[in-house]
């Protein structure tokens, strides 16, 4: 199990200080941290390279059974549309970090996600067979430039889930690490475009 960095407070340590699954990245951006922000904030999914792709082939399985159906959220900013799927805001300090967490069972091909009212219930959530995931973006400055840190944890609480989670892990992580790269060129691009 891995415990979190030392170093500065981080929110997402308030949520997942422990976990078993984890990826990180991080890009330069040449604009300031509050435009940075913003455009974390409107990226959309159409701006990120190969998204639609890999997202299309890991929702086949819904998508075949219509528990998925398009709605425009190609259009919408990315994190309004995740907030609206099954991730709830955990934390938000601007321009400094953001939060976002959800809780399921990720592996399986149409996987249930457990509704959240808020931090609160991530935080005292306790039924067994689920994992629970939190992601941040965190702002840095870095020599005139900004810094922008993501990551991704999961906390599997019983020996079976994380057994399940880690073949599914082994699966998705090459294709979950690629969007999420491309996530943050889409940010990058967004906030130094030109006003």
């Amino acid at each position: 199990m891995n415990a979190p960095r030392t170093g500065a407070a981080r929110r997402i340590d308030d949520f997942l200080p422990q976990y078993h699954f984890s990826e990180i990245h991080d890009i330069r951006v040449r604009a300031s941290r509050w435009r940075t922000w913003e455009a974390i904030q409107l990226v959309t999914a159409r701006e990120i390279r190969f998204f639609t792709t890999l997202m299309a082939i890991r929702r086949l399985p819904a998508l075949l059974t219509g528990q998925v159906r398009s709605d425009g959220a190609l259009r919408r900013p990315i994190l309004e549309v995740a907030l609206r799927s099954g991730f709830v805001l955990l934390a938000e300090t601007p321009p400094d970090e953001l939060v976002v967490g959800t809780i399921g069972q990720f592996w399986r091909p149409t996987g249930p996600r457990r509704p959240l009212a808020g931090a609160g219930e991530f935080l005292a959530f306790d039924t067994p067979g689920y994992a629970r995931c939190a992601m941040d973006f965190r702002l840095e400055d870095a020599s005139g430039e900004t810094r922008v840190i993501t990551e991704t944890r999961i906390f599997t609480p019983e020996a079976d889930v994380r057994r399940r989670f880690g073949a599914y892990w082994l699966f998705v992580h090459p294709g979950s690490a690629f969007i999420r790269r491309m996530w943050l060129s889409a940010i990058r691009r967004r906030a130094e475009r030109p006003s």
